[in-house]
This record gives structure tokens, C-alpha cells and sequence, in this order.
């Protein structure tokens, strides 16, 4: 059975009495980023149930969160483009010089 966008819902269920939250997804994405979590720390994230379009985790419920929008002034967003051109700059010269020999041959 296949669901339509509307139906591929993502349930984040939590109590005040227990520890940890209960996560019902569709969203590929948060599927990939709670499998990860599971891999690298089983004894806290856990996949406990599955079928081919959805995914159930408990989580610690501390790592369920909401965060306020990020507001940058103009200033902000100016020096933020100028770290990241600087950023990617940098980058391309790195790869160049990984791109070329000792003798400044490219090289691949």
C-alpha cells in the first residue's frame, strides 16, 4: 500500500512522567538521521518497529526539540557570505594542490 503526501506523517509523542519520546515517520530524511543515531549509539536510539513506508524510534525525549528561527541582521549576513566565499576559496585551492605533483604537474 502506498501512501499519499498527505498521509506520510511524522508523530513525535512524549509524557511528562517517562524519559523518552516516541517518533512515527515517513520523512526520509529524519529516517536516515534517526538510523544513523541508531548505529552510533544503540543504547539510546532504537528502531523498534518498521514496515516498507514508516519507521518507530524511541529516543531520549531531551533530544526532542524546537528551535526559534535564526534572525541575521544585514551586517550578519554580509560577514557570514564573506566567511563562506572565503570558506570556498580556500577549499579550491586545497583541491587544486591535492590535484597536482610536486613538480606542479596535474596529475589524474
Amino acid at each position: 500500500m502506498s501512501y499519499t503526501n498527505i498521509e506520510k506523517e511524522t508523530i513525535i509523542n512524549y509524557n511528562q512522567e517517562e524519559k523518552e519520546a516516541n517518533i512515527y515517520t515517513h520523512d526520509k530524511r529524519l529516517v536516515t538521521k534517526l538510523m544513523n543515531c541508531c548505529e552510533k549509539y544503540p543504547e539510546q536510539f532504537k528502531l523498534i518497529e518498521q514496515d516498507t513506508e514508516s519507521k518507530t524510534f524511541i529516543i531520549p525525549k531531551k533530544y526532542v526539540s524546537v528551535r526559534p528561527p535564526k534572525i541575521m541582521s544585514d551586517e550578519q549576513k554580509q560577514k557570514a557570505g564573506e566567511r563562506m566565499r572565503a570558506y570556498r576559496e580556500n577549499l579550491s585551492r586545497l583541491e587544486l594542490n591535492n590535484n597536482t605533483n610536486e613538480e606542479g604537474e596535474k596529475v589524474g
